[in-house]
């Protein structure tokens, strides 16, 4: 164990944006200002360069729409700290690999923020490679910290099934008017402390949840409704794209976060679990916004043309890989604070501060007992230069692992990756001549495609067709269904009984009808009813697709040695009569 957690851990309590200091005179003399300035700096924060992660002011801004999700967010990592320590399958090395479905949804307004395919399947590959500590530079691990050092057993794949059950690529493509979505767009930051103040409220009581007068709510309120947000881009009347359902896909929107106006580039942020603070009335609550976001160069590696001159700090993707990990309830390695504050991560050393974009091996900024670790540069969870990241720890693995055995456990129990189940039904099972059945799929898997055979040698590729029957008799009904995974095939035998104006009339054919050899190498001998009448026999794959068709009336043979092997119908309609058998060619 590296440390003993802090008493004084929070969530993310103190964040450094890369420019903002410490302003330890101004604290001194005046305590009031000081918490509005901080609070203020901290959530919109100027800085000159790029801006790492905001998911620390993300969560402040959270905490003024609604005083009760800094708690929440407190007691979710607080219970998962407890699992972790106490449930085996939480732990790293735990029995299961835990599969992450991802849906990515690209909102761009230029070509160049438009990436392409390869920048999401490498993002993807990124992942599963750092959370499962694959990843060739983990060698670069020093010594000190390679006994913590662990594998997630967290894994990403791109959803195949959207939310309405169909094929999907797992990648959205949204062409937006808006021109970027920065969350430090547009904000006068005195001027916010000002109208606070003026609302006669401490910031101090916003960060704690103290009580506020109904009219310092209501003062309150309209000051938050000048700060904009976070989530533009996640909401389609904003010129986003709408989350998918967000307790069953893990929802990345990569677009443009840099506003040009020298205030600086966000390149991610992302929310942790909580249990289901109570958002007020017309907020955009976890349903709506859960997720992470990343700016579009530095999504994927090198497979992405508008990494540019970001390359040489955050060009190998682990700013999805550090936003995830927020996601999936871990903090900032430093604490967001000075050496009294933690991450809330036994195995992770103290530190005052984060890394500066830097690989700096010799930073000890904190006095650790009883053993003095340098700080974990190496961590996902650190600001370093991304070179030098390439690990995450035990208790960090135990932490997100019990976030998804818990508050994210929904994300794992979706039919992703699931070949098709066939199954229908229809409106009638016996009718007259020339009545019509409404056939129904209630087949399960994202279907795509789907192949009916009514027995009387019609067929269908609608999903919900209608069918009438011209002759009397009883036939045979099947469906076969495809999916992006496979295919599945359902036969309901003698299904449909036809009846003319004077009654049912019965159906010979189920005993007189003989097929053999079943399996058979090629040839088939079918035979027939002596009864003098011409008999129609055709031919079918089970997706629908008529490969043989020929007239006899006493006896035929078909010839399938031209076909590929596989389940084929027999259908044979004569009569007022009709009956589909299975035959199975098999070399």
């Amino acid at each position: 164990m590296l440390k003993q957690v802090s008493q004084h851990n929070q969530p993310y309590t103190h964040n450094r944006l890369f420019t903002i200091k410490k302003i330890k005179l101004i604290m001194k003399k005046n305590v009031f200002f000081f918490a509005a300035l901080l609070l203020l700096v901290s959530l919109f924060g100027y800085a000159q360069e790029v801006n790492r992660c905001v998911s620390y002011e993300m969560q402040l801004y959270r905490a003024l729409l609604n005083r009760q999700y800094g708690p929440a967010v407190q007691k979710t990592f607080d219970k998962a700290t407890q699992v972790a320590q106490h449930n085996l399958l939480a732990k790293a090395g735990g029995d299961s690999i835990l599969r992450i479905p991802v849906v990515v949804h690209i909102v761009y307004n230029t070509s160049m923020e438009n990436i392409p395919d390869a920048a999401v399947y490498q993002q993807i590959d990124i992942l599963n490679r750092d959370y499962r500590r694959q990843n060739a530079d983990s060698s670069l691990t020093r010594d000190e910290f390679k006994p913590v050092a662990a594998d997630a057993g967290i894994e990403f794949y791109l959803a195949q099934i959207d939310p309405d059950g169909n094929p999907t690529t797992g990648i959205t493509r949204t062409q937006t008017s808006v021109q970027n979505f920065s969350p430090l767009s547009g904000i006068d930051i005195f001027e916010i402390i000002n109208q606070i103040l003026a609302c006669g409220i401490n910031p101090v009581d916003i960060l704690t949840g103290a009580p506020l007068t109904p009219e310092q709510e209501a003062c309150l309120n309209t000051v938050l409704a000048s700060l904009g947000g976070f989530d533009a881009m996640k909401f389609a009347d904003q010129g986003g794209k709408d989350a998918w359902p967000t307790d069953q896909y893990l929802n990345i929107w990569v677009c443009n976060m840099d506003d040009g106006s020298g205030v600086g580039t966000v390149l991610g942020f992302a929310y942790p679990p909580a249990e289901a603070p109570n958002w007020p009335a017309g907020s955009a609550g976890t349903a709506q916004t859960d997720g992470v976001a990343i700016h579009y160069p530095v999504f994927g590696g090198s497979a992405n043309p508008a990494l540019g001159t970001l390359a040489s700090v955050v060009g190998e993707g682990r700013t999805c890989v550090h936003e995830v990990g927020h996601y999936l309830g871990l903090r900032h390695i430093w604490g967001d604070g000075d050496c009294t504050m933690d991450d809330g991560i036994a195995d992770t050393p103290n530190s005052d501060s984060a890394s500066q974009q830097e690989c700096d091996y010799t930073k000890n900024s904190c006095m650790d007992t009883p053993v003095n670790y340098p700080d974990m540069i190496e961590n996902y969870m650190d600001y370093s230069d991304e070179d030098c990241m390439n690990i995450f720890t035990h208790d960090q693995v135990g932490i997100m692992r019990a976030m998804l055995l818990g508050p994210r456990s929904s994300l794992l129990q979706g039919s992703q990756l699931a070949a098709p189940q066939c199954d229908f039904t229809s409106s009638a099972t016996t009718v007259n001549t020339n009545e019509l059945i409404q056939f129904t799929d209630l087949s399960t898997g994202g279907i795509s495609e789907w192949y009916w055979a009514f027995g009387d040698g019609e067929g269908s590729t609608l999903k919900n067709p209608t069918h009438s029957y011209a002759a009397a008799g009883t036939y045979s009904v099947s469906l076969t269904v495809i999916n992006a995974l496979g295919n599945d095939f359902e036969l309901k035998e003698s299904y449909i009984t036809v009846s003319d104006a004077v009654g049912i009339a019965p159906n010979t054919l189920q005993n007189q009808v003989q097929l053999s050899p079943n399996p058979t190498k090629g040839l088939l001998n079918l035979q027939l009813p002596a009864s003098g009448q011409n008999y129609r026999i055709t031919v079918m794959t089970t997706s629908g697709q008529q490969v043989y068709q020929t007239v006899a009336n006493a006896a035929a043979t078909l010839d399938l040695s031209a076909q590929p092997d596989g389940v084929y119908l027999i259908s044979v309609t004569g009569n007022s009569q009709s009956i589909t058998l299975k035959a199975l060619l098999q070399r």
